[in-house]
């Protein structure tokens, strides 16, 4: 989920060892709401441009006419 979340350019990873690089994102996130709208602007665009229901059963169709 790691490489969506970069491709999509909708936040910010913290591994699940590292609180400290946790606690850091996310003072980095509140301290600056311009990216933080701009993240969350790009994470409902990615969505919408490969996740949404619609496109998915598009594609779900086309692969089953295919068989």
């Amino acid at each position: 989920m790691v490489d969506v979340l970069e491709k999509a350019k909708a936040g910010v990873h913290s591994p699940i060892d590292a609180p400290k690089k946790l606690a850091q994102n996310i003072v980095a996130i509140l301290d600056n709401k311009d990216r933080a709208v701009e993240m969350g602007e790009n994470g409902r665009q990615y969505f919408l441009e490969h996740f949404e229901r619609k496109k998915i059963t598009g594609e779900w169709k086309d692969l089953l006419m295919s068989l």
